[in-house]
C-alpha cells in the first residue's frame, strides 16, 4: 500500500500507531500451589493483548484479553491439569488495522514456561 502527499505536506515523522503491534517483553509466570500468576506490561495502550496457555501436547487455550497501559495480571487455576509443561504467551492485536479482512496481529511474546507436577506426585514420593 502506498500513500502519496503533495510536496511540502509529507509527514516528518512516523507514528508507531500504524505499525505492527509489539508483544510485551516482561511476561512472567509463577506457581503457588494450584494457581499460576501471570504478569506482563503492555507496550502500547491501544493494543489488545491476548493471553494464552499451551500444554505439552500443543493445545492452546485463550485465557484472557487485556487493553490499556496498566500492568496486566491473571491468575490461572491449574488444579484440573494433570501435570507436565505449560507455557504462557501473549499475542498483540491491533483492533483498528485490518490485514486481509482480520485485525492486524503482531508476533507472539517469548514464552513463560513451568512444569506442573501431577496431582498425586507428592503423595507417591518415597
Amino acid at each position: 500500500m502506498w500513500e502519496y502527499f503533495l510536496k511540502g505536506t509529507e509527514p516528518t515523522e512516523e507514528s508507531p500507531y500504524w505499525s505492527v503491534p509489539e508483544p510485551p517483553d516482561d511476561l512472567s509466570a509463577v506457581r503457588a500451589a494450584n494457581m499460576v500468576s501471570v504478569r506482563f506490561t503492555p507496550k502500547q495502550s491501544y493494543i489488545r493483548y491476548l493471553l494464552y496457555r499451551e500444554t505439552a501436547d500443543g493445545y492452546a487455550t485463550l485465557l484472557s484479553s487485556f487493553e490499556g497501559a496498566e500492568a496486566c495480571a491473571f491468575t490461572d487455576d491449574v488444579s484440573a491439569l494433570s501435570g507436565g509443561m505449560v507455557s504462557y504467551y501473549v499475542i498483540p492485536v491491533h483492533p483498528m488495522i485490518t490485514a486481509e479482512g482480520a485485525p492486524l496481529v503482531g508476533p507472539a511474546s517469548e514464552r513463560a514456561s513451568l512444569f506442573l507436577y501431577a496431582p498425586d506426585y507428592f503423595l507417591n514420593a518415597p
